[in-house]
């Protein structure tokens, strides 16, 4: 599937969430974002994130024990009206 941005947090990525939220509020409502991890938490709070705030997530697939999840930009969004959420790595 096509992306119009891939956020890469395979391997040592130390804020995962921070880059994929960064990389989301870029887009413009319609486009699609690409996120890449080998770390199945990252998935969760991906899924959950999307989910929580109504975006689609039009594919997932895992190949070689990398995630690729496409988010698609369904509705205007910036992290300053997001609520607080706790993710997987911090309920630890």
């Amino acid at each position: 599937m096509y992306a119009d941005s891939t956020a890469d947090c395979i391997g040592a990525c130390e804020a995962p969430m921070l880059l994929v939220k960064e990389k989301f509020g870029r887009l413009e409502k319609g486009q699609v974002l690409k996120v890449e991890t080998d770390k199945p938490a990252v998935v969760r709070d991906v899924e959950d994130w999307a989910g929580n705030l109504g975006f689609s997530i039009e594919e997932q697939e895992k190949v070689a024990g990398v995630t690729s999840i496409w988010i698609r930009k369904t509705k205007e969004w910036s992290e300053e009206i997001e609520p607080t959420m706790q993710t997987a790595e911090q309920q630890r």
